[in-house]
């Protein structure tokens, strides 16, 4: 049996999360785009490059083998930056940052894990 992969529009994903809790990220919805953009986005789950995994925009954590709805995928998108800032925020003291480079640190923060970035 073929696995189905259902995809997800990153823009209404960004643009869901943002409507589901506004003010809970201080990455843009630019730097989230310009972030979401390099994942893929799958309502269905799928193994990523690195072999973990995946499913919504790159989310990896207790991923379980069934469909995501839209809305799922948007609160685990907003969890995910909210780990990953909170990682720059605690670590490389974030909240002095200039925005672009906090939005960058965000960013490999998501993709590296803070341990690893560290």
């Amino acid at each position: 049996m073929k696995n189905i992969i259902k995809k997800c529009s990153i823009a209404g994903i960004v643009a869901l999360g943002i409507s589901l809790a506004p003010g809970s990220v201080r990455t843009s919805k630019e730097g989230q785009q310009k972030i979401a953009g390099w994942e893929d986005c799958r309502s269905t789950p799928y193994y990523c490059t690195a072999g973990g995994l995946t499913v919504g925009i790159g989310s990896t954590g207790g991923v379980e083998n069934r469909e995501y709805s839209n809305q799922e995928i948007a609160r685990r998108w907003i969890n995910d930056l909210q780990r990953a800032e909170n990682c720059i925020n605690n670590n490389f003291h974030g909240a002095d940052m200039p925005q672009l480079t906090f939005e960058a640190m965000t960013d490999a923060a998501l993709n590296l894990g803070c341990t690893g970035l560290m």
